[in-house]
């Protein structure tokens, strides 16, 4: 008896340890009961790799967007500068040799200027000696010698009535007071001659001068007009440069985009090859 009530004690010892064993290795609810495979270092260093290539690939395409902007705006402003520069009198070709031209005849205008001055002034000088000495050396003698006849004619009209002197007197005092006349009117004439003309000369050097300060003015003013020209032409060539330089960048930038982009497409192509080996 003894034998037999062990054996059923010895099954259900058993039954209920295996009870216990299905219960430790059932997996808990909502669990796949698949542990997940390691990933390698190779594995892991790709991912990285990878993303950091699509980091790369954002970063050039708002660079791309950036720089396709400022090429329009740069665009837009050189188009500005092109229309304002075909308003201009002078071209890129011409205005170099203009610019020497004007600043040559703003030389010589300052040149010839400066020669109407001192010849003006020289003008001036010999009317005001001329006035001077004709004064002092014989327009004022004459005015005086012509004042004494005259007093001596009065003087002998006075003794004619008194019966003093005779007629005769009186005629010969009156022809020496038309000789002075005569005189004074001459050395007035000569006078009036030379004045007349140092007189005509310092008008046409006043013309020459007005006609030369005007031309000096007007090439002044060209000149300005030239060197606006060259700092605009300075910008034009600049504002170029630049569009070029943002040009090749976008280039540039496309180029190693789409190089970027092959190597993501090989770089995961290499990953689902590892990822399958690994599983």
């Amino acid at each position: 008896m003894r034998r037999f009530a062990t054996q059923p004690v010895g099954r259900t010892l058993c039954f209920g340890i295996g009870i216990v064993i299905l219960i430790v290795a059932r997996p808990a609810h909502g669990q796949s009961g698949v542990t997940p495979p390691k990933k390698s270092p190779e594995v892991i260093n790709l991912e990285k790799f990878i993303k950091q290539i699509e980091v790369n690939q954002k970063q050039i395409q708002e660079l791309i967007v950036s720089n396709t902007g400022k090429s329009e705006l740069l665009s837009t402003e050189l188009d500005g500068l092109k229309k304002l520069e075909s308003q201009m009198s002078v071209s890129e070709e011409s205005y170099p040799e203009v610019l020497r031209t004007l600043h040559s005849q703003r030389v010589q205008l300052l040149i010839d200027l400066a020669g109407i001055e001192a010849r003006s002034g020289a003008i001036q000088q010999a009317i005001a000696q001329i006035t001077d000495d004709q004064l002092e050396n014989l327009i004022n003698p004459l005015n005086k010698l012509v004042e004494i006849r005259e007093a001596e004619l009065d003087r002998l009209k006075s003794m004619v009535e008194q019966g003093v002197v005779s007629t005769s007197a009186l005629r010969e005092a009156e022809i020496a007071i038309l000789e002075a006349k005569t005189r004074l009117a001459q050395a007035q004439s000569t006078s009036g001659g030379a004045l007349g003309q140092l007189n005509s000369q310092l008008l046409a050097t006043s013309l020459e001068k007005t006609e030369k300060s005007a031309r000096l003015s007007k090439t002044s003013s060209l000149i300005k007009e030239v060197d606006e020209y060259r700092i605009h032409a300075s910008k034009v060539s600049e504002k170029r440069g630049e569009l070029r330089s943002l040009g090749s960048e976008i280039v540039n930038l496309k180029n190693e985009l789409s190089d970027l982009a092959q190597t993501l497409v090989f770089q995961k192509a290499e990953l689902r090859k590892l990822t399958s080996d690994d599983q």
